[in-house]
């Protein structure tokens, strides 16, 4: 495989010199990533894309797991608890349209951090609430959240990702999901059980909404994680950025191989048609 992928790295610099002298437009995006090779960069945004994914899971999951807990603190009717369940997906139907927008004019990553850290805070203030109302508001916004960040997390993960490995590496993204749902469960075994509730007035805080506090974190630290990653090369060039595209896939190229960036074969890109 190793020698598969250095021939087609070594025909794609060849082509790319050749467009470079013949064509002033520059070298093809697509042969422009394989040129970056295959390897660190592209597993740490495939891992990076595949924990956002089961940070999104996780936080679809975890209500369905605290009702039974937070049926009595939040006196919830089994009316409520319904709409609690579709206050998520709500949130999720509006959130995709809107943050998918977003991301068309502002950038993948930028748009996906946010929507990751909305969903984040959303948790962690309903982990707090002490009313039904509020908590069924937080629960809506953590739903816009989700509803962006999950067809994001595709958008980005892919558009850094040679032809060749795309199938593959998308289908470890998705396998996360289920890695979520597992850890949820877990979680929730361990902490929603704990017998302790901390009171202040008419303030209370249970196991429950612990289980809230823990379940917030994974989109926390992967929002916080993306803030030092690069944005997408191929938004870049649709937003005819090309010098930064190529600043980017020159970072892709030294991770990769661990040469300089400089050494990168390819010095314009082509831009892309809208």
């Amino acid at each position: 495989m190793e020698r598969n992928n250095h021939r087609q790295y070594e025909e794609v610099c060849q082509s790319s010199d050749s467009d470079d002298d013949d064509d002033g437009g520059g070298a093809d995006f697509d042969d422009a990533v394989v040129a970056t090779g295959f390897g660190k960069f592209h597993y740490t945004v495939v891992l990076v894309g595949g924990l956002a994914n089961a940070s999104d899971a996780i936080e679809l999951l975890c209500v369905s797991l605290l009702l039974p807990a937070a049926q009595c603190d939040l006196h919830m009717s089994s009316q409520d608890k319904g709409w609690l369940n579709a206050m998520v997906f709500f949130g999720m139907m509006l959130g995709g349209y809107v943050w998918g927008a977003l991301g068309d004019m502002y950038g993948r990553r930028r748009v996906l951090v946010v929507s990751l850290l909305v969903n984040a805070v959303a948790g962690l203030v309903s982990s707090v609430v002490q009313t039904f109302p509020a908590f069924l508001v937080m629960r809506f916004i953590s739903g816009l959240g989700v509803g962006g960040s999950i067809p994001l997390v595709w958008a980005y993960t892919s558009e850094f990702l040679p032809a060749r490995h795309r199938g593959r590496a998308l289908s470890v993204v998705a396998a996360f999901w289920m890695v979520g749902n597992v850890i949820v469960a877990l979680v929730g075994l361990a902490i929603i059980p704990l017998d302790f509730v901390l009171t202040s007035g008419s303030f209370s805080f249970s196991s429950w909404r612990l289980f809230l506090v823990i379940c917030a974190l994974p989109s926390l630290s992967i929002g916080i994680w993306l803030i030092w990653l690069p944005e997408s090369p191929m938004f870049l060039l649709l937003q005819l950025k090309n010098s930064e595209a190529l600043a980017v896939l020159q970072r892709m190229f030294a991770a990769n191989t661990g040469r300089l960036a400089k050494d990168y074969p390819i010095h314009s890109l082509r831009s892309l048609e809208t």
